[in-house]
């Protein structure tokens, strides 16, 4: 008797397994278009983004932060870059403020706050 429900029970997975298949088979067959082409809605209206940039003893990289920040492929004038200084004991806030005239915001703490 155990054996006669095993088999129903093989016989039920081996089914659902085929309709799945054979259901997403389709769907592929159906869409083939799309997969192939990798085709993705182009959206035409760009939200306006802020991208903060915390910044502590980041002498050695915040430059090179900033530009790879700025070299985003994304419309510029929707682009704001803020570099949040948080009381740096380095040069860190005199190189980011050499991007000041390229559109970067700095906004700096006197005090770490973490």
């Amino acid at each position: 008797m155990a054996v006669q429900w095993l088999l129903y029970f093989s016989y039920a997975v081996w089914y659902v397994f085929t309709f799945i298949s054979v259901v997403w088979i389709l769907m592929l067959i159906q869409n083939r278009t799309r997969f192939a082409h990798n085709e993705t809605k182009k959206t035409t209206k760009f939200p306006s983004v802020s991208i903060l940039i915390p910044a502590y003893n980041e002498e050695k990289s915040i430059a090179k932060t900033i530009k790879s920040v700025m070299n985003i492929n994304y419309p510029k004038h929707l682009m704001e870059i803020i570099v949040l200084n948080d009381a740096s004991k380095d040069k860190t806030k005199e190189i980011a403020e050499r991007f000041k005239n390229k559109g970067i915001k700095i906004l700096s703490n006197r005090v770490n706050r973490g």
